[in-house]
C-alpha cells in the first residue's frame, strides 16, 4: 500500500502557547502546598509547645485542683498540659490514674511528658494574664510553671464552663451515683443545703469558725432560700454529728439533717444533685472547694471568713460567689444552674 505525499509531514498534536489560565493553576497549586506545609510546620510546633508543674498533692482533691490548673494555663497561653512521671510520688501517681478514671474527658487532655524534654522554671513573678502574650510566645518548648500558679481564682473562673465540660463524670461514676441516689430516695434536685467543715485541714483552728456561728450561718441561708433540707460533708465526722444534732434543736423548726458518708467522687455527684445552696466553712479545703466549683447554682455558694482570716492562706473564692458576713446585700438575679460549656476536642 502506497503513502500518501504529505503523511509523514502531518504533526501528532497541536502544540498551543501557554494561556495565562495555566499559570494561574500553576501558582495556585503551588501557593496551596506552601500554606499547607506552613499549616502543618505550625500545628506540629504548637502541638510540641508545653507547660508543666509538679504534682505535689496525693489527695485527690488537691490534685484535681492542680491539673486544672495546668489545663486551663494551658489554654490561656495556647500549650498543652504535661506531666511527668520523673516528680510524681507512687501516692500522687495513683491519685492522678483515679481521676483520670472518673473525668474520661479531662484525661484526654492530660499528656506524658518526654524523658527527654527539660522545662524552663517559670518563677511566680508573671501575672498569667498581663503576660499572656509573652509566655505564648516563648521559644522553649515546655514551660514549668512554679507551683503558686495552680492558686488562680481568675483563670478558674475564666475557664470555668470549660472545666465543667471536661469534668463529667464517667459512666460507671454515674452508674454508681444513681445507685446512691435511688437508695436515698433523691428524687428532686436542689433540695438542700450543702455544708463543707474542712476541720482537719485547718492550721490555725482558731481562724475558723465555731460550731454556733456555722449552725447560725447555715439556719439564716437555708430559710432565706426556702430550703428544710441540710447535707454536712465532712472528714471530721464527730464535729459534723455536733452540728447535726444543733441544727436538730430547735422547737419551731426541725429540719432533716445528713451526715454525708461517702466516697470522694461520691460527694461531687451526690452534691451536684442536692445542692440547693452551698456553704464552705474553710478557705483552705480543696474538696470543700471543688463541692462549691461544681454547684449548679453558682450565685447560691456562700463562704465563711472571719475578718482575722482575710489575708491569712491562698483565697479562692470566685466572683459570683458570696461571703456570709454581707450575703444579704448579695445579688438578685435569678439565679439558673451553671451548665457546662461544650469545647472542641
Amino acid at each position: 500500500m502506497r503513502a500518501t505525499p504529505y503523511a509523514s509531514h502531518r504533526p501528532l498534536y497541536r502544540r498551543r502557547n501557554p494561556s495565562f489560565w495555566d499559570f494561574s493553576c500553576r501558582n495556585l497549586i503551588f501557593v496551596l502546598v506552601l500554606i499547607f506545609i506552613g499549616y502543618k510546620l505550625l500545628w506540629w510546633s504548637s502541638t510540641k509547645k508545653c507547660v508543666t508543674f509538679p504534682l505535689s498533692d496525693w489527695d485527690v482533691s488537691d490534685q484535681l485542683l492542680e491539673l486544672c490548673a495546668g489545663v486551663s494555663l494551658a489554654w490561656k497561653i495556647g500549650r498543652n498540659f504535661h506531666i511527668s512521671k520523673a516528680w510524681r510520688h507512687k501516692n500522687a501517681e495513683k491519685a492522678t490514674d483515679e481521676l483520670k478514671s472518673w473525668f474520661p474527658r479531662l484525661r484526654e487532655r492530660i499528656k506524658e511528658m518526654p524523658n527527654d524534654v527539660s522545662p524552663w522554671y517559670v518563677p511566680f513573678t508573671l501575672s498569667i494574664l498581663q503576660n499572656k502574650e509573652q509566655l505564648a510566645n516563648e521559644r522553649k518548648e515546655c514551660l514549668q510553671m512554679d507551683k503558686e500558679y495552680r492558686y488562680d481564682a481568675e483563670l478558674f473562673h475564666e475557664y470555668q464552663r470549660d472545666l465543667r465540660y471536661l469534668l463529667e463524670f464517667s459512666e460507671e461514676v454515674h452508674r454508681v451515683g444513681k445507685n446512691v441516689l435511688e437508695h436515698l430516695n433523691l428524687k428532686k434536685k436542689y433540695t438542700a443545703v450543702c455544708v463543707h467543715i474542712g476541720k482537719d485541714t485547718v492550721a490555725d483552728a482558731q481562724s475558723d469558725p465555731s460550731k454556733h456561728e456555722i449552725v447560725k450561718a447555715v439556719r439564716e441561708i437555708a430559710i432565706n432560700h426556702h430550703l428544710n433540707e441540710f447535707y454536712l460533708f465532712s472528714d471530721d465526722k464527730n464535729f459534723a454529728r455536733a452540728i447535726m444534732v444543733t441544727l436538730q434543736i430547735n422547737e419551731n423548726w426541725q429540719p432533716h439533717v445528713h451526715v454525708a458518708n461517702f466516697s470522694r467522687i461520691m460527694d461531687l455527684y451526690v452534691a451536684q444533685h442536692v445542692c440547693g445552696a452551698v456553704v464552705l466553712t474553710s478557705s483552705r479545703s480543696a474538696h470543700g472547694w471543688w463541692l462549691g466549683f461544681l454547684a449548679p447554682l453558682q450565685l447560691k455558694v456562700h463562704y465563711m471568713r472571719l475578718d482575722s482570716d482575710d489575708e491569712a492562706g491562698v483565697q479562692m473564692f470566685l466572683p459570683s460567689w458570696t461571703q456570709y458576713r454581707n450575703w444579704k446585700k448579695g445579688r438578685k438575679e435569678k439565679d439558673k444552674p451553671l451548665l457546662p460549656k461544650v469545647i472542641p476536642a
